[in-house]
């Protein structure tokens, strides 16, 4: 199985590549450790609406839920040799309690052209240590 979740912040705005397609962005995930350290991992969203999307919602510095699945990218440079190059390509995304979201909704902004095209799920993550009251919006149950 391979199967990644993780929370942190954007460490950097999005950045679309490939024509519109995909997005790359950096995710900024705390240690659990006394020491204040952060480790920067890669993360690619695919697909044009998921893509719009991600890049009207979410900037530099938002607390971001994510889930999706390990890739390795195997690259051939100039000079021949071969590099490898590692993210998380992401199947969902939460929106969660932060500064400049909290609206009275535990926390979760549900933009209303969500609401308009498919039924938000609720998620029930609860923890005391930082991650709480998630809505899961990407991903979502689809009204037909």
């Amino acid at each position: 199985m391979n199967k990644v979740t993780l929370y942190g912040r954007l460490a950097k705005d999005p950045q679309i590549v490939a024509n519109g397609s995909i997005v790359s962005t950096t995710l900024a995930v705390d240690r659990r450790s006394k020491e204040k350290k952060a480790d920067f991992i890669q993360i690619r969203i695919f697909g044009e609406k998921r893509v719009e999307f991600f890049t009207k919602y979410f900037k530099k510095g938002d607390p971001i839920l994510i889930e999706g699945s390990l890739r390795v990218d195997q690259v051939q440079n100039n000079d021949g040799t071969t590099s490898f190059f590692t993210y998380v390509a992401v199947n969902e995304m939460y929106f969660t309690a932060g500064k400049d979201r909290s609206n009275g909704n535990n926390g979760a902004v549900i933009p209303e052209e969500i609401n308009e095209v498919a039924t938000p799920v609720t998620s029930g993550v609860n923890n005391t240590k930082g991650v709480a009251n998630t809505r899961r919006v990407v991903g979502i149950k689809r009204r037909r």
